[in-house]
């Protein structure tokens, strides 16, 4: 739909989809006259194949039997539907289809399999059956975890599964994650921050350290450090979560600070915060868990990573500190005339329902022509005609649609003006209580690359039914979406607009199928319980004291502190529950697995002995940039916790032969797992800021590709100086 207002970054197009057991219906022929013009239509199925009033298009329920025509209307509007039939389905042309759209997969599946060949006749003749059903099995699960076609846990725990099933490795292999003390601290410093997020800790840290900023750079130098340090000791994805409505605030307030400018950044603090203390990310424990099952006796220090991990962090911060200004985008301030170019705003279509307060008036009598951040771009009359940027003195009728375009703040004001303004679709009304009764809320969500809906359209999904909450709009990296809302097939990183019931927030705030779940209008002024928020803060630091004292392993360190935190009412026993997330768990566990399988048949150590050929000329530290790119590029595909399993499964075996030590070794991987800045889908943090933010696939690969290289270079050159001497324990 286009406008006279502009074109924006992102369209909302108010339909409800049909039901999926409605796939394949169709129109086989149609009849017209005149000059043509065509555009989709949904016409409901009746005894007489009659269609619906025009203004029916934008309400067709998903669970009505309906399906979807073509209509070509000429200019005098006469219209001929004729043999209006089901059309049936052809197996081939859906698997055609399947072929199509999976054609490079198939031909990186080619591509590697001559690879494979090649590399087995030439290099790797030694191999037997059990290595090659590895490698092949890898493979998959590597396509698998790349293609999103489950969810991690699922596709790694298969394919140890398979191992096991062919006797490749004893169940005690595959499943010895499941038994690690690693996995089992993961789990438990996950309930920990969910309990320090509770207590409001955070939020009290950022209302009395983030104040107000004159500019960008006194934002960033406020921000960022802080940022930095929290994530060195908490899980950096509810410090990145709390601290996004505060740059939003910050940005609504001043016009000279982008939120933009500020979120890209407050995400690559995180992540360089996590490779500040060993508990800073899940894969500094995973590969902490694989070097002490390879060696017991290997000591590795709560924050040794430092020596590394802090000049990491300072380079990093002094880079966005320069650079940002110049390589992250700008937001604009809204209006007709920058609307287009601001990815941020959302169009949404609004229904005057009966009692409204603005029928029969003007634009302007109505208070809708000068609502701040948001206008009026087109008008569906009842009748079916259509008026694009209408005046200020059009009338407003009963069952009119209104489409507004403006930011998304403003969206959720308007739905609170009048509760007969209601979005434009009629899924919102079987989610029980009205706007009016403060019971229905605006929610923004960011889909997790591995969310059920992924790859399904809105439709097919089953959204509504699944989640009880409303798609009203849909936003994916600045880029226009022209389809019905029950067309678009979604994608990881979309940010989806819901109404939805408050309800949502609790059962879903700490999803894993959501990178981000924010209500939109919610207060961020709460009531501290100074006693809860104490007991959490000196739990989490005596947990770290105690660990890096020596006097206990993390496990039993966390565990101590989680129970002391549960007793005193931090957070509940449900809490707790629902911040562990399963998906998380069983994917480390089952990398551990494959680690084995590579290990066991020797796949790992002839891959490790390839690359010391290749690299050893060049001495130890060749060796760690060749751990360091592959492991890097690895992770940027599949999960950091299975990409940092299976290279420890390759750098292990080096290690061992003395070539490198093994805290150089080690070192380089927990870096090299976390170095997730030029794209979006690389990290869980770079998701959450995609919808705020604006912003573009782009922007991630201009402003993080500079980075990534830069920490690269920095975090092998100086965990070669600081560890490349240090004696081996084991080897």
């Amino acid at each position: 739909m286009e406008s006279t207002a502009g074109e924006t970054e992102m369209e909302v197009v108010t339909d409800m989809g049909m039901d999926s057991d409605e796939e394949g219906m169709g129109v086989s022929s149609v009849s017209v006259t005149g000059g043509l013009r065509r555009r989709p239509r949904t016409i409901r199925e009746s005894s007489d194949n009659e269609s619906q009033h025009p203004s029916d298009e934008a309400f067709i329920d998903d669970d009505d039997d309906a399906f979807e025509a073509e209509e070509y209307v000429d200019s005098d509007d006469e219209l001929e539907l004729t043999d209006v039939r089901p059309k049936p389905k052809v197996m081939a042309d859906k698997f055609k289809h399947l072929i199509w759209n999976n054609k490079f997969t198939l031909v990186l599946l080619v591509i590697l399999v001559a690879l494979l060949i090649v590399a087995g006749i030439l290099i790797w003749d030694h191999w037997d059956w059990e290595a090659w059903v590895t490698v092949a099995t890898l493979i998959v699960v590597i396509i698998g975890l790349a293609k999103d076609v489950a969810d991690p846990d699922v596709v790694l725990l298969g394919g140890v599964i398979l191992l096991m099933t062919l006797k490749i490795i004893e169940p005690e292999e595959g499943l010895e994650g499941f038994s690690d003390s690693t996995v089992f601290a993961v789990a438990v410093l996950l309930a920990m921050a969910k309990g320090i997020e509770k207590t409001g800790t955070l939020d009290l840290l950022s209302r009395y350290l983030l104040r107000q900023p004159r500019n960008v750079l006194f934002a960033q130098l406020m921000l960022l450090p802080m940022v930095g340090g929290l994530s060195g000791i908490l899980n950096n994805t509810p410090v990145v979560a709390m601290l996004i409505p505060v740059v939003l605030k910050w940005s609504r307030r001043a016009d000279n600070i982008p939120a933009s400018k500020l979120l890209i950044p407050l995400s690559y603090a995180s992540i360089l915060g996590g490779t500040l203390t060993l508990i800073g990310t899940s894969t500094n424990l995973v590969v902490q868990g694989l070097a002490e099952d390879e060696c017991p006796n290997l000591d590795i220090p709560f924050f040794e990573i430092a020596y590394v991990g802090f000049p990491n962090l300072g380079i990093g911060l002094v880079y966005m500190f320069i650079f940002s200004r110049w390589l992250l985008p700008a937001d604009r301030s809204s209006g007709s005339d920058t609307y287009s170019k601001n990815p941020r705003e959302y169009t949404v279509g609004v229904q005057i329902k009966k009692g409204s307060t603005v029928v029969n008036k003007t634009i302007e009598k109505a208070g809708l022509r000068h609502l701040p951040g948001l206008y009026i771009i087109e008008i569906q009359h009842a009748s079916g005609e259509i008026v694009p940027a209408p005046s200020s003195d059009t009338i407003l009728q009963e069952n009119d649609i209104l489409m507004f375009a403006g930011v998304l703040d403003s969206v959720d004001e308007l739905l609170r003006l009048d509760r007969h303004l209601v979005p434009a679709t009629k899924q919102t009304e079987k989610l029980g209580p009205s706007r009016g009764a403060g019971k229905r809320v605006l929610v923004e969500v960011v889909l997790a690359p591995y969310s059920p809906v992924v790859g399904h359209t809105v439709r097919e999904s089953g959204f509504r039914n699944r989640y009880q909450a409303a798609i009203i709009a849909v936003h994916r990296y600045g880029t226009r979406i022209r389809q019905k809302i029950g067309d678009i097939e979604l994608a990881g990183g979309d940010a989806l607009l819901l109404e939805t019931t408050r309800a949502f927030m609790d059962n879903y705030r700490s999803d894993q199928h959501f990178a981000l779940v924010s209500e939109l209008g919610a207060g961020v002024s709460r009531k501290f319980n100074w006693f809860k928020i104490l007991i959490a803060t000196a739990s989490a630091l005596t947990m770290v004291a105690v660990n890096a004292a020596g006097l206990l392993s993390l496990a039993a360190a966390a565990g101590a502190a989680l129970y002391i935190m549960l007793i005193f009412g931090c957070l509940t026993v449900s809490d707790a529950r629902s911040a562990i997330r399963p998906t998380v768990v069983i994917t480390i566990a089952a990398a551990f697995g494959l680690a084995n399988a590579l290990d066991v048949t020797g796949v790992g150590e002839t891959i490790g002995n390839n690359l010391v050929d290749l690299f050893e000329p060049l001495g130890s530290i060749g060796i760690m940039f060749a751990i360091y790119i592959t492991t890097a590029v690895l992770s940027s595909v599949i999960s950091n916790a299975a990409a940092v399993a299976l290279m420890f499964a390759v750098a292990w075996p080096i290690i061992e032969s003395g070539l490198l030590s093994q805290k150089a070794g080690i070192y380089t991987l927990m870096f090299a797992a976390s170095a997730a800045f030029s794209t979006p889908i690389g990290y869980q943090t770079n998701l959450m800021v995609v919808g705020p933010g604006g912003y573009h696939f782009f922007d991630f690969l201009k402003f993080g590709l500079p980075l990534q290289l830069l920490i690269g270079v920095s975090s092998v050159i100086l965990t070669w100086v600081f560890f490349d001497d240090v004696d081996n324990v084991c080897c």
